[in-house]
């Protein structure tokens, strides 16, 4: 679960880099966007892995954060690692 947070931020700085390119028209935006991805597929499995595997969540709150996480991105990720990790490791 270490790398959640890191591939969360990568996702989104890539993303917006992206974006920008796109938007300028430069050369290399598909693959900075493929990146891109590929960190928002990481972040995606890794919070579903953490979310199935915590055996002190009930059932009807990991159906809601696996939503969250799939559908709405980087603002369940932020909330989910601030919400749930964070107090669960101690910090």
């Amino acid at each position: 679960m270490r790398y959640f947070l890191p591939s969360l931020i990568l996702s989104l700085v890539f993303t917006l880099i992206a974006t920008l390119m796109k938007i300028l028209h430069w050369a290399g935006a598909p693959f900075v966007l493929d990146l891109a991805f590929v960190f928002i597929l990481v972040y995606i499995a890794l919070g579903l892995k953490d979310t199935w595997g915590e055996t002190k969540m009930r059932t009807g709150s990991k159906i809601w954060w696996s939503i969250g996480i799939v559908f709405f991105g980087w603002i369940f990720g932020f909330i989910y690692y601030k919400r749930v990790y964070l107090p669960r490791i101690g910090k």
